[in-house]
Order: structure tokens, then sequence, then C-alpha cells
């Protein structure tokens, strides 16, 4: 269980952020979340409790399962496909 615990702590969540660390996925849905007027507190790219409460707020108020997981279908209603690589734009028109 040691093993577990250690690998825990840096091992990421659901949303593709690792715990702890920022992300610029979970920024950028912060971002997103507080543009449309719910608060997710700072927008630090960590996956917090008010993140996820937010998120969940978010998700209910879209109709959708309110998991407080940045899955695929949040993303995509959040408004930030292009958040899924992390390819800037110019690299991806050469």
């Amino acid at each position: 269980m040691e093993t577990h615990d250690r690998r825990r702590a840096g091992e990421r969540d659901g949303c593709g952020a690792r715990h702890g660390d920022g992300d610029e996925k979970v920024k950028a849905a912060q971002q997103a979340l507080k543009d449309k007027g719910h608060d997710p507190g700072v927008v630090d790219g960590k996956m917090g409790p008010k993140t996820m409460t937010a998120l969940g707020d978010f998700q209910k108020s879209q109709g959708m399962e309110a998991t407080g997981r940045l899955d695929e279908r949040t993303v995509q209603a959040l408004g930030m496909d292009g958040a899924r690589t992390s390819a800037s734009p110019a690299a991806e028109t050469k």
C-alpha cells in the first residue's frame, strides 16, 4: 500500500491533471467556468474542490450529469475544444 500512496501524489486524475500541479487544460477550464458565471476559485490550474464544484454546477446547468470531472463532453460544452492538445496553433498550420 505504501507504493500506492507514493504513486498517488504524482498520478493524474480523470482530467489529465496531476494532483497538486498546475495544468493548462484545468486552467483553461477554470477561466471558461468563470467566464460563464461559475466560480472555480483561483485560476491556478489545480483541480481543487472549488473547481470540481464549479464543474458540477456547470454540468447541471447544461443538463449533463454533474460529475465534477473535466471530461470530453464538458470540455466541448465549455467551448474549449482546442485545449485538448498542447500543440500551438502555429505548429498546427505548418
